[in-house]
């Protein structure tokens, strides 16, 4: 456990860390793994005021497994893993009061990013960066809610049923966004293959730079529409 009343919190080690509550009223919190996984439990985190949370792994393989709600109450949230990202359906990372640049919630994973609970910053941006995978295997309860979701590097998004790919079933990326961005980066080599997200309501497409091979689909529904392309 750690507690700071006012000011920042920071937590380092270079081993497996659990935390079972690390709170800072008025502050930053930082928890640096430098040789480890990262697994946030219980009261999981909170900072209070404008305070950032930047929760980081570095090393090899080493993981962020989020059992717990990363909460702040109007500053950024950062979880950056040398490997994988695992949100568990049961917790939820949200900024209470999410009104500006200085309130957006970037998730970055080496490999696999792992969304099975909310993500939640109403009026600001989501970005999600993975080496890899962005899942989601939870049903459309738990979903990403922001103004903006921008997707970097990802070599697949969600993954649809092949006996009935327009259909989304728990599998699909849940969204709640005005606006949607996909982007390659410099990292990608083979190219993104199948894209599929399960949209609540109307969506923007705004950037989406497809890297798609021979094959591969991208599909956004909304609703009971459906925009795709193979």
């Amino acid at each position: 456990n750690a507690y700071a009343q006012g000011g920042d919190l920071i937590i380092r080690s270079d081993d497996d860390t659990t935390t079972e509550r690390v709170r800072a009223d008025d502050g930053d919190v930082y928890v640096e793994i430098f040789d480890g996984t990262l697994e946030v439990n219980t009261e999981g985190v909170y900072a209070g005021g404008g305070g950032e949370i930047k929760l980081t792994t570095t090393g090899d393989d080493e993981e962020i497994l989020i059992n717990a709600d990363v909460v702040a109450e109007a500053g950024p949230i950062t979880v950056d893993a040398e490997w994988d990202v695992d949100l568990d359906e049961t917790a939820e990372i949200r900024v209470i009061n999410s009104d500006s640049h200085h309130t957006n919630i970037s998730i970055k994973a080496g490999d696999d990013i792992r969304l099975d609970g909310s993500v939640i910053t109403e009026t600001s941006t989501v970005f999600l960066e993975a080496g890899d995978e962005i899942t989601d295997v939870s049903d459309s309860d738990t979903r990403i809610v922001a103004n903006t979701l921008t997707i970097l590097g990802a070599e697949q998004v969600g993954e649809y049923d092949v006996a009935n790919p327009t259909n989304p079933d728990n599998n699909w990326l849940d969204t709640e966004v005005e606006e949607l961005n996909i982007f390659g980066n410099d990292d990608t080599s083979v190219g993104r293959g199948d894209v599929s997200i399960n949209e609540q309501d109307d969506i923007y497409l705004r950037d989406v730079e497809l890297l798609a091979g021979i094959g591969s689909r991208f599909s956004v529904v909304t609703g009971d529409d459906t925009d795709e392309g193979t």
